[in-house]
């Protein structure tokens, strides 16, 4: 903590990549709030771009997906990233037609019997990690994300840039990039498994139209873009003889 005190103390500008993380680092170090540029994490549009119907199919042949809708989970940090609250919110669907995947790493026990209990087990599929990720979003109709704390999760924008609406919380600095019901939902408690399924029920039905928002919004954030943001900051950083600091 001392360090970081003395980073922000001694840096002429700050760039955060979400209001969250400048609000936040505002409440713990105050300064000057011109100090804190907010520069969003860009997405690979190229990369990350809605798939056509052949391809889908192919790849939900490719992994034995059989259901009819799909909700994706991504991230390696289950607890902080709310896969139980995913979990009871999927069991309150009741629909048949819909599975989950959970990719990031492999699941522990505790998931694994979580599952179970609720009685949703052979709906969940936890694959682990994935090297191609952008298949798992080509073949899925919703992103959920109950996160405790992100800066700014790379898996949502990558979701909206892939044509999924995103269910996620305030507590995400992406959350900043979608606006209720265009692009999907943003949930203020991120343990309201009732209020996910609710949102979940709704952006199943309206996934398309939603989705095309997404990436429309998506399109608004290339990553070149906010590489050349950020090395514009630092030459003016340079130019006052300032130093830089990215702070995530």
């Amino acid at each position: 903590l001392y360090l970081e005190k003395e980073c922000f103390s001694n840096s002429g500008t700050i760039i955060a990549n979400s209001m969250m993380v400048k609000n936040d680092i505002l409440r713990h170090y105050p300064m000057h709030d011109n100090k804190i540029q907010v520069i969003y994490n860009g997405v690979d549009l190229q990369k990350f771009q809605p798939a056509d119907k052949d391809i889908k199919a192919d790849i939900k042949n490719g992994l034995g997906i059989t259901a009819d809708k799909v909700i994706l989970f991504v991230g390696s940090d289950f607890k902080r990233k709310g896969v139980p609250t995913l979990l009871k919110a999927f069991s309150m669907l009741g629909r048949r037609d819909v599975q989950v995947l959970i990719a990031g790493k492999e699941a522990k026990t505790r998931y694994l019997s979580m599952a179970k209990k609720l009685g949703i087990n052979k709906k969940v599929i936890f694959l682990g990690a994935e090297r191609e990720i952008q298949r798992l979003y080509s073949i899925s109709d919703l992103f959920v994300l109950p996160t405790i704390y992100d800066p700014f999760s790379n898996a949502t924008i990558e979701a909206m840039a892939s044509g999924l609406p995103v269910i996620t919380t305030a507590y995400n600095g992406a959350s900043e990039l979608i606006e209720n019901r265009v692009q999907g939902f943003v949930i203020d408690d991120p343990s309201d498994a009732g209020a996910f399924a609710e949102k979940i029920s709704f952006a199943l039905l309206h996934a398309e139209d939603m989705g095309k928002q997404a990436r429309l919004k998506a399109e608004e954030y290339p990553i070149d873009n906010a590489v050349d943001k950020i090395r514009s900051e630092e030459h003016t950083s340079e130019l006052q003889s300032h130093s830089f600091i990215s702070y995530a």
